[in-house]
């Protein structure tokens, strides 16, 4: 009899304790996790709103799901569950990192190549060097040391553009060409574009080479570390932040973007 009792009390009592912690983990979820995630979202379309190539772009359907989330419990749609708001939380982190470590640069075409190549030159090996691999090598190993048993990977993007002047180096040509003959259009203009499209895709492909190498060069023994690479070229495309102008050969069209993010994952 006396455990019917004790049974008929403790059952509310933990159904109580039970409305009371998922009243908690709301409240968290709310005025914790889904603040946090709408800073982060606020920082990364700024971002996107200077730079419409930025890869930060990517990481947006993450963040929108952690809101998303956040707006059915306010209105009474999901219950919070501790592994729901552990998975959000820990979205959250990672996200918050990868644009703590956000790097982005440009190169100068003129600068990096020389005329009529789609080769890395000496000055542009030094100017990767100096101004964005420095720091990308600095930020794996301070994700190393953070996370000692986690697997780091690094994720380059790099975008290419070119001017709207037309070609008349014929090894050029050739090596455009090569593999895609029956691509090229028969018409000037479209001929000019597709040269145009090869070579801003050749020259990004070249950086995201050159960064990859660096970066696992400097690993030693058993690596822990990835890299993600993603080249895209855009040809004669207009620059996102660059004022158009009359001139075909306008040399701040002649650049590449470089991006890179770092993201870990236990093993």
């Amino acid at each position: 009899m006396e455990k019917k009792w004790l049974a008929k009390k403790a059952i509310p009592a933990a159904e109580s304790s039970l409305m009371a912690s998922k009243s908690i983990l709301k409240q968290y979820y709310l005025d914790g996790i889904a603040v946090k995630a709408t800073t982060l979202r606020s920082s990364i379309m700024d971002e996107v709103n200077k730079d419409a190539d930025t890869p930060l772009k990517d990481l947006l359907p993450e963040i929108d799901s952690v809101l998303n989330y956040a707006e059915k419990l306010e209105a009474g749609q999901e219950i919070a569950s501790l592994e729901r708001v552990l998975a959000s939380l820990d979205t959250c982190i990672k996200i918050q990192d990868a644009t703590l470590s956000y790097t982005s640069d440009k190169l100068e075409s003129d600068v990096s190549f020389d005329i009529g190549s789609y080769e890395l030159s000496e000055r542009g090996i030094s100017a990767l060097d100096e101004s964005f691999l420095r720091k990308i090598l600095s930020d794996k190993e301070g994700y190393k040391d953070q996370y000692p048993d986690s697997v780091i990977t690094v994720r380059i993007k790099v975008v290419g553009y070119t001017d709207q002047v037309g070609f008349k180096n014929r090894k050029l040509i050739a090596e455009l060409t090569r593999g895609a003959e029956d691509e090229v259009p028969g018409d000037k203009l479209g001929r000019r574009q597709f040269l145009n499209q090869r070579l801003s895709e050749l020259r990004a492909k070249a950086i995201s080479q050159y960064l990859r190498q660096r970066i696992l060069s400097s690993e030693r023994g058993g690596s822990q570390v990835n890299v993600e690479e993603d080249v895209v070229g855009k040809g004669e495309t207009m620059p996102p932040g660059i004022i158009p102008s009359n001139y075909t050969n306008d040399p701040q069209r002649r650049v590449c973007k470089i991006y890179s993010t770092i993201s870990y994952m236990a093993k």
